[in-house]
């Protein structure tokens, strides 16, 4: 069994590149990412795997996407994505941010980016098992 990094934000400003060089390097990431109105999780990804194959000119391994919303009960995940990622993920790299300039919850009252983020880093140490969480601030230019 295979131990991947669960990682939120990896279609963001900085997760893109931190995808890029991990999987580059052969870490296995389990990518958690939301649908758009365009895109599901799955294409989100490819299309942001074949943007660096295409600058690297060969082909980065590919992770494993779990659709998910950070901002939703339980993540979003169904009970057979909370299961892989238990089976799976001994790591949580938190580098999601939220960039919604008002509150949803009590916990993200001020608003800003480094509150929701916070609140989302409390979703994830929620996962099941006791995996090891990193988590990354949110990089803003606004405020």
């Amino acid at each position: 069994m295979s131990q991947f990094v669960l990682f939120t934000g990896g279609t963001g400003l900085l997760g893109r590149y931190l995808v890029r060089d991990l999987t580059d390097l052969g870490v296995p990431l389990a990518l958690m990412v939301r649908r758009n109105r365009r895109m599901s999780a799955e294409q989100r990804v490819e299309s942001l795997m074949a943007v660096w194959d295409a600058r690297l000119g060969r082909e980065l391994p590919r992770p494993h996407v779990i659709e998910s919303d950070l901002s939703r009960p339980d993540l979003g995940l169904d009970d057979i994505d909370r299961e892989w990622i238990e089976e799976h993920c001994d790591t949580v790299l938190h580098n999601a941010a939220s960039l919604l300039f008002h509150a949803t919850t009590p916990m993200a009252n001020r608003g800003d980016p480094m509150s929701m983020a916070l609140e989302q880093f409390s979703n994830c140490v929620v996962l099941p098992g006791s995996p090891t969480c990193i988590m990354f601030p949110p990089l803003t230019s606004v405020g």
